[in-house]
């Protein structure tokens, strides 16, 4: 009889476990089924170009591209003034260093 039991409660875990894991399996698959469902409506409406005719269309992107060719110019800009840093600094360190060279090699310390 006490075997019986065990292998009941053993079944029973089992199934429950089992249950749970399905169960939790299918609530993920369609949370996230949803949430791109979602997220696709979402980009339509951030988009809209189906609605739109093709005149507004290429406006909307004309408008676009102005937009990225300023910030290329701008980050150009930057890159342009990091470099001109990093030159500076080099020449700065090469000085640096020819100064400490002229101070070794010309007088040594006894």
């Amino acid at each position: 009889m006490d075997s019986v039991l065990k292998r009941r409660r053993t079944l029973a875990l089992t199934a429950g476990v089992t249950i749970i894991t399905v169960s939790g399996a299918l609530i993920g698959a369609t949370l996230k089924s949803g949430q791109q469902t979602s997220v696709q409506e979402e980009r339509k409406k951030k988009q809209g170009t189906g609605e739109l005719d093709i005149e507004q269309q290429i406006a909307l992107l004309e408008t676009t591209r102005v937009h990225l060719v300023m910030q290329r110019a701008a980050l150009e800009k930057k890159i342009a003034e990091v470099k001109e840093k990093a030159n500076r600094r080099e020449e700065l360190e090469k000085a640096r260093m020819e100064k400490i060279k002229k101070l070794g090699s010309g007088t040594a310390v006894k």
